[in-house]
């Protein structure tokens, strides 16, 4: 079962925001997290998103959005701006087609069960 991670993508170079460049990553991201690398943290494959500018202002500063979609029994790895100033970061799965937040630690956990 495949589930829709949706959510809202900021670009701060748009129009006149060009600025606030330097305060506010654009960055987003989701990854599949595959294991965890010899020397620390993960190794992870990154996932191309579903990019629609349909909604869009006409500087393609607000509106636009990024869709994924998150396969079951996989884990995650997500990243993305919530609003101009608050940015996003977290570990999820999908149960029954419901995404379930993960820490870092049951991150770890869920991988280390998977590979017994």
């Amino acid at each position: 079962m495949l589930t829709l991670l949706k959510f809202e993508i900021f670009n701060p170079s748009a129009g006149t925001l060009k600025r606030q460049a330097a305060t506010l990553p654009s960055c987003y991201y989701v990854t599949e997290i595959t294991g965890v690398h010899p020397r620390g943290g993960f190794t992870k494959q990154f996932l191309k998103p579903f990019v629609d500018y349909s909604n869009a202002n006409s500087v393609g500063s607000r509106g636009a959005t990024a869709s994924y979609f998150l396969s079951e029994n996989k884990l995650y790895e997500v990243q993305h701006n919530l609003n101009w100033k608050k940015q996003m970061h977290y570990f999820c799965k999908t149960v029954n087609g419901k995404i379930i937040h993960l820490t870092t630690e049951e991150a770890i956990q869920w991988l280390n069960t998977r590979s017994v």
